[in-house]
């Protein structure tokens, strides 16, 4: 019969086969991976709480690695490659320098965030939680402004990579991607 396999299967497959992947193997229990915006490292937090920056084009090597005490829920460097957004699920975050992991900035949230990513045209950066979203000053962590969210038990939220939306999911049901509130 006919080769019902899509494009996103043959694609996946190419890329599987090739020097695109990056396999990180060795780690503990991985949550979230990101890429560095030149490509130059690969970051991963993992369940036990660290965060670790790897080198894609020495073998993964690990660059760096530190411990932020709970597992790692959010992973989002800035898009100028000036700072990485770590969080924790127990509402630690922090700003890190993506060659070294030193902590440039950090604060508490009541709750472990969702989501996050840093404003494209100002120092400032997002975070997501279940209570709402919340812009803070990259400078301080000072809140810039609040927007309250009605609290789910199922509830997502993921920034667009330029930072100009941001799409919200609960219980399911997607809610329409909204611009990002302005400062």
């Amino acid at each position: 019969g006919p080769d019902l396999r899509g494009f996103e299967w043959r694609a996946f497959r190419e890329m599987t086969r090739s020097r695109h992947l990056a396999m990180l193997d060795g780690l503990p229990p991985v949550r979230r991976i990101a890429w560095s915006p030149d490509g130059t490292r690969l970051f991963a937090g993992t369940e036990k709480g660290d965060l670790i920056a790897c080198d894609p084009a020495n073998g993964l090597h690990e660059i760096a690695r530190v411990p932020l005490g709970a597992a790692v829920s959010v992973l989002a460097p800035a898009r100028d490659g000036s700072a990485l957004l770590a969080a924790t699920t127990e509402g630690r975050v922090s700003l890190r320098a993506p060659t070294t992991l030193d902590c440039l900035l950090e604060l508490r949230t009541s709750e472990g965030p969702l989501a996050a990513c840093f404003s494209p045209d100002d120092p400032t950066f997002s975070i997501v939680h279940r209570a709402g979203l919340t812009v803070m000053n990259r400078a301080d962590g000072s809140a810039v402004s609040e927007t309250p969210i009605q609290p789910t038990p199922w509830f997502y939220g993921s920034f667009a990579p330029d930072g100009s939306r941001l799409a919200l999911a609960h219980a399911g049901r997607p809610t329409p991607p909204s611009r990002r509130p302005s400062t």
